[in-house]
């Protein structure tokens, strides 16, 4: 349980950071990232976007990057789709992040998760630190 909550704590510090309006309208929503962050990430964006191309890229991704990817593409995914999500309710926010539009322009979106502040340096930076942490939990 503990792997999962530094996870979404990491993503939700970038959340914060790259998409501070976003942000704070989720939280105005009572919109926790938890209710789509674990679904996009165990299924890989397989379940929620429509288009087998993209699913493809960023599995192919994720296989070259590593774990830092899914963080960055739900970055850039969120960016992308940031207008439509600050016009939403909590039931409409919901609903279109369980299931993405199918008009989505694979080439903007992959430059938009290219351009997301999130770094595999920072990333193993995190992981590290929560190795420290759980070891010396651990120990005590």
């Amino acid at each position: 349980m503990r792997e999962i909550e530094w996870r979404i704590r990491f993503f939700n510090d970038g959340f914060k950071k790259e998409l501070p309006s976003l942000y704070d309208h989720f939280k105005g929503l009572a919109l926790g990232t938890e209710m789509f962050l674990l679904d996009w990430f165990l299924s890989l964006f397989a379940l929620s976007i429509n288009d087998i191309e993209i699913v493809s890229r960023i599995w192919d991704n994720f296989l070259l990057e590593g774990e830092v990817f899914a963080y960055k593409a739900t970055l850039g995914i969120l960016k992308y789709y940031e207008h439509e999500l600050k016009l939403l309710t909590f039931d409409g926010a919901i609903k279109f992040l369980k299931k993405l539009p199918k008009d989505i322009d694979e080439d903007i979106l992959f430059k938009t998760i290219e351009n997301t502040s999130i770094t595999w340096k920072e990333f193993q930076s995190a992981v590290e630190k929560q190795r420290i942490a759980d070891t010396n939990t651990e120990i005590h």
